[in-house]
């Protein structure tokens, strides 16, 4: 989460929508000219020209500073603000297909297992069936796809919708989309008068996904239905559904 009052604009930080990348990219704008040290780690921190919140889990165990924590929700972040400043500064945020989403909150979760996890057995197991000449369709029935529909079927989900809605309506300015990030990050900066620089754009956090599948393979008929309940209004809204298969 970010405030900026040198350049006038609020980030609110969904999940697993390149936040991190975004985050960075305009957080210099929180600091006097000349003042900014670049850090994938940060602690809260407020300064006259804005306020950047706990970044990777600095402080973790501890009440939030001030009341500010990384992934906080419109409805607390506005009365701390106040109304004027609220209604007056730029609120951006990230959405991103809910189908997809999904995927990168299951490797994130997972991401986190050790090396003699089930995961890494696993990954040794395909390396060894690829040597055999196994086909694809085969490692789908008992790898990530089988155990990402389990997940789901679980419980599963990444929902932080609240992070950009206030009394049911987004409260957002901008909402940048996760699959023309820098296309509409290049149109925030002109909006802002930020100089864009795509280098800067980085890809912080990402997880470690077999790219051999697409979208579509994860799911099966009940796995589709479960996201088309939790995320229809979400779906509607931003006129996301679950892609169609690639081409060959």
């Amino acid at each position: 989460m970010l405030v900026s009052h040198r350049k006038q604009f609020i980030f609110l930080r969904t999940s697993k929508c390149a936040s991190t990348s975004v985050e960075l990219f305009l957080e210099p704008w929180c600091f006097a000219e000349g003042e900014y040290r670049a850090s994938s780690e940060r602690s809260l921190t407020i300064t006259p020209q804005g306020v950047v919140a706990p970044r990777h889990d600095v402080g973790a165990g501890r009440e939030p500073e001030a009341g500010y924590s990384s992934h906080m929700p419109a409805r607390s972040l506005k009365p701390l603000l106040g109304s004027e400043l609220w209604e007056r500064y730029t609120k951006i945020t990230i959405v991103r297909n809910p189908f997809d989403r999904m995927i990168s909150m299951f490797y994130w979760q997972r991401g986190g297992l050790q090396r003699s996890s089930p995961l890494m057995r696993w990954r040794r197991r395909v390396a060894a069936l690829r040597g055999r000449g196994m086909v694809i369709d085969r490692l789908r029935e008992d790898g990530d796809v089988a155990q990402f529909r389990e997940w789901v079927r679980r419980g599963g989900c990444i929902d932080d919708t609240h992070i950009y809605l206030l009394d049911g309506q987004v409260c957002a300015d901008v909402c940048l989309r996760y699959e023309r990030l820098a296309e509409d990050l290049e149109a925030l900066c002109a909006r802002l008068d930020i100089p864009f620089d795509p280098d800067r754009l980085g890809h912080h956090k990402s997880e470690h996904r077999d790219r051999r599948f697409d979208v579509r393979d994860f799911y099966d008929a009940e796995t589709e239905q479960r996201v088309r309940q939790t995320f229809a209004a979400e779906l509607e809204r931003f006129g996301y559904d679950l892609p169609a298969a690639a081409r060959s």
